[in-house]
């Protein structure tokens, strides 16, 4: 048994938290760290030369040891800096839906990580001036 802000639950019920603790998240982020990863075509050892944190860190976000939470502040600008994303990214799936890259993937080449990388930083550029 696990017991989580007073709620007691079977370690197999550790998903249904989220739904029982209004206000409270645990947050996994390993799919979609993947995907964005995917998206811009970055490599793990490219993530950790831009971000500058620990391989273990990362690695251990990739594969959903960790939660985004568990990361300070520092590290959680610069993850999302590095992926051309604001840290609601992660946590709210509006922000998901309204992400520029995401909102234009079925325009043209999704090949195009030219055209991927730009409208990431015209989007980091709004949210900045905003």
């Amino acid at each position: 048994m696990i017991k989580y802000k007073n709620y007691n639950i079977i370690k197999r019920d550790k998903a249904k938290v989220n739904s029982l603790c209004k206000g409270v998240r645990i947050m996994k982020i390993g799919k979609l760290l993947k995907d964005r990863m995917d998206l811009l075509d970055m490599s793990m050892d490219t993530l950790i030369d831009a971000t500058y944190i620990d391989e273990d860190i990362l690695q251990n976000l990739y594969d959903n040891k960790i939660d985004f939470e568990d990361l300070d502040e520092y590290d959680q600008e610069t993850l999302t800096n590095a992926l051309f994303c604001s840290k609601n990214y992660f946590t709210d799936e509006r922000e998901r839906k309204f992400d520029i890259v995401m909102c234009s993937l079925n325009r043209g080449n999704e090949q195009d990580n030219i055209a991927i990388k730009t409208k990431c930083r015209l989007q980091r550029f709004v949210n900045d001036f905003l």
